[in-house]
C-alpha cells in the first residue's frame, strides 16, 4: 500500500488509517525514511562543508577549484538521493532538473553548466538543510521509541527494585549527548534525555501504563506517517527547482 500526495476529509477513512497504521507496510517505509534522515543528512553535510570550505581557502591554488566543483556535483548527487528515497519509499511522483549540458558535451561545458544552473545552488542548500532536520528527527524518535517500549514492557519489571517509569532528568539516561568536532566548527546532535520517576507497585497499574504505551504507539506511528508525507510533499515542491546529478 502506497501513501496518497493528495489529503480528503473523509473522517471514517481516515479513522481506519489511523487505527490500522502499525499493520501497513507503508508505515514502516516511512518510517524508514525518517530514521535515514539523520545519517543521511550528516554525511551530506559533513562532505558538502568539508569540500567546499577547503575548495574555497585554496580557490587561488591548483587544488582549490576541482574541489569546488566537486562540491557542486556532490550536492547535486545527494539531491537525487534524496528525490529517489521520496520516490522509492514515500511513493511521491516527482520531476527534477538535470542541466542543459551532459558530460558527453564535455567536461568543460558541463562545468560550466553546472556553475551556473540555479539548481545546483538548491540542491546545495536542500541537502545541507538534512542534517537539522535528521537531528530533530533523531531525537524524536528515540524518546517515542523509548517512552512507548519501557511503557508496554512495564508489566515485565514493575516489581523489581528501583523500577520507575516517567520522565523527569535525574536518573536513567536513554539518550546520549552526541558531539561531532572539526578543525573549524562544533555541534551537539542532542542533550541527554532521562526517563523516570514515576512508580507503580500493582500489576494492574502496570497493566494501565502498558495501555498507555500502546497508544503511543499509534499516535507515534501516525505522527510518522503524517511527519514523511510533510517532508516527502516538501522535497516534491523543490525538486523542480533543483537539480539532480545523471550520467546521461
Amino acid at each position: 500500500m502506497t501513501q496518497t500526495e493528495s489529503r480528503s476529509f473523509d473522517v471514517p477513512a481516515m479513522l481506519t488509517q489511523a487505527v490500522g497504521a502499525p499493520f501497513h507496510a507503508q508505515t514502516y517505509k516511512n518510517l524508514l525514511y525518517l530514521v535515514a534522515a539523520f545519517p543521511l543528512g550528516l554525511v551530506y553535510f559533513v562532505t558538502l562543508i568539508t569540500t567546499g570550505s577547503i575548495g574555497g581557502a585554496g580557490i587561488l591554488f591548483l587544488f582549490g577549484a576541482p574541489l569546488v566543483v566537486l562540491t557542486l556535483l556532490l550536492g547535486t548527487a545527494f539531491m537525487r538521493i534524496e528525490t529517489e528515497s521520496a520516490r522509492r519509499l514515500l511513493g511521491f511522483d516527482l520531476t527534477h532538473r538535470t542541466g542543459e549540458a551532459t558530460l558527453d558535451d564535455g567536461l568543460v561545458p558541463y562545468i560550466k553548466d553546472l556553475a551556473t544552473d540555479y539548481g545546483t545552488y538548491v540542491s546545495l542548500v536542500f541537502t545541507s538543510a538534512k542534517l537539522w532536520v535528521g537531528i530533530g528527527l533523531f531525537t524524536a524518535l528515540t524518546t517515542w521509541v523509548s517512552l512507548t517500549v519501557s511503557f508496554i514492557l512495564l508489566p515485565l519489571y514493575y516489581d523489581m527494585p528501583g523500577v520507575t517509569f516517567g520522565i523527569t532528568a535525574d536518573n536513567v539516561q536513554i539518550l546520549p549527548a552526541i558531539q561531532f568536532t572539526q578543525d573549524l566548527w562544533t555541534f551537539t546532535i542532542a542533550e541527554p534525555i532521562h526517563l523516570v520517576n514515576g512508580e507503580v507497585t500493582s500489576l494492574q497499574g502496570a497493566l494501565l501504563v502498558s495501555v498507555v504505551g500502546v497508544i503511543l504507539l499509534f499516535v507515534g506511528l501516525n505522527l510518522v506517517n503524517a511527519t514523511a508525507w510533510l517532508l516527502g510533499y516538501v522535497t516534491k515542491q523543490v525538486a523542480p527547482h533543483a537539480r539532480v546529478f545523471s550520467r546521461d
